[in-house]
């Protein structure tokens, strides 16, 4: 599932949802626009229609990138940059956290990026 929220690279995600969906030959896929629960506010939170559910919410992002890497999951068709351009800027505040996840889990971030810089203290 891919969700989305007006961001300005939502084309650039919904890409790469698409590849991975391809390749891991998934029969359906899921593209969720959550940019309206935002526009209801707090009214999503007492409307007992609507389930919430975020696994991963508890876990950093470190934990999750350590997770995708233990099964196989490919991370070079994931996306953070705020840019809708390739390749990723490496400077914007996603890149930031994205590039800084990898650098902590001792990995190299397969996605290409213009600026490269260290991230981690």
């Amino acid at each position: 599932m891919h969700t989305s929220h007006e961001q300005q690279a939502e084309e650039q995600g919904s890409r790469r949802a698409r590849r991975l969906t391809e390749e891991f030959d998934a029969a359906d896929s899921r593209h969720v626009e959550t940019t309206h629960l935002a526009r209801i506010g707090a009214s999503s939170s007492t409307d007992d229609s609507i389930e919430i559910a975020a696994p991963f919410v508890e876990w950093s992002k470190t934990d999750i990138v350590e997770r995708r890497l233990a099964s196989d999951a490919p991370c070079e068709h994931t996306w953070s940059c705020y840019w809708d351009e390739t390749p990723a800027c490496g400077t914007c505040d996603a890149c930031a956290f994205r590039l800084q996840t990898f650098q902590r889990a001792e990995v190299a971030d397969p996605v290409e990026y213009d600026e490269r810089p260290s991230h981690v203290d």
